[in-house]
This record gives C-alpha cells, sequence and structure tokens, in this order.
C-alpha cells in the first residue's frame, strides 16, 4: 500500500497521497511496538468498552421496560375511568328514570285522591238528597213509586 499511495507513484493530489502516507507510516509504528503490556491495556479497554455497552443496553433495556410498564399502567387507569364513569351514567340514568317513576307515581295518586274525592262528594250528596227526600216522605220511596 505504500508503494501505491507513495507520492512519488502517485499522478495527480500530492498533497492526500503525503496524508495517506502519514496516516500508514503512524499505523506501522503502532504495531510494530507493540508489546504484552500494550496487548493487556487494549484487552483491558476493549473489555471495558463491550462492560459499557452492555451496561448502556441494559440501561436503554430497563427504561423501555419502564416506559412500557408505564404505558400500561396509563392504560389500566383508563380502563378503570371509563368503567367508573359507564357505571355512574348507568347509576345516573336508573336515578332519572326512578324520579320520573316516582313523579308519575304521585301524580297518579294526586289523580286518584282527585277522583275520589269528587266521588265521595257525589255520593255524600246523592246520599244527603236521599235522607232528605226520605224526610220528605213517609215511607221510602219504591223504584216505581216516583215519576216526573
Amino acid at each position: 500500500m505504500v508503494r501505491a499511495y507513495h507520492p512519488d507513484q502517485v499522478k495527480g493530489n500530492k498533497a492526500e497521497a503525503n496524508r495517506r502516507l502519514a496516516e500508514m507510516n503512524a499505523a506501522y509504528d503502532l504495531v510494530s511496538d507493540w508489546s504484552p503490556e500494550d496487548a493487556k491495556a487494549y484487552t483491558q479497554a476493549s473489555t471495558k468498552k463491550r462492560t459499557c455497552q452492555r451496561a448502556a443496553k441494559a440501561a436503554k433495556a430497563a427504561k423501555m421496560r419502564k416506559a412500557a410498564a408505564a404505558r400500561q399502567a396509563k392504560a389500566e387507569a383508563d380502563v378503570q375511568r371509563r368503567k367508573f364513569a359507564e357505571r355512574q351514567a348507568r347509576e345516573n340514568a336508573a336515578r332519572r328514570r326512578a324520579a320520573e317513576l316516582d313523579r308519575k307515581e304521585t301524580a297518579q295518586r294526586a289523580a286518584s285522591r282527585r277522583h275520589r274525592s269528587t266521588a265521595a262528594f257525589k255520593t255524600s250528596a246523592h246520599a244527603r238528597f236521599l235522607v232528605s227526600l226520605s224526610q220528605l216522605m213517609p215511607t221510602p220511596p219504591s223504584r216505581h213509586s216516583l215519576s216526573v
């Protein structure tokens, strides 16, 4: 690769070729100076990186579980609110029906009392008439004895 990207071999942009050559030299220096301590440090760093990645994934999963639990709790609360509202609506409707039936029953009782009182008045007036008529006549009237 050094031969391919050497500035003397590249026709065109010499600055880009110099930059690439410098990167390749830095990579070679890093690899050529590799020691067991460097390998251990690299392994620890990569292990730490994996551990951090796992921790981040676990935190993200916990956050997602928490959000899902919150959504579930909200949905359950919404269901409970809807059930409560429906129950309240049914109870209010039953109260309205009961009140309407009470009003009708009260109106019927009042009408019945008015009817009974007028009927009693008519009956009592009729009875008074018969009493006064019996007092005027010495014998009780028969069905055929009075003619108009």
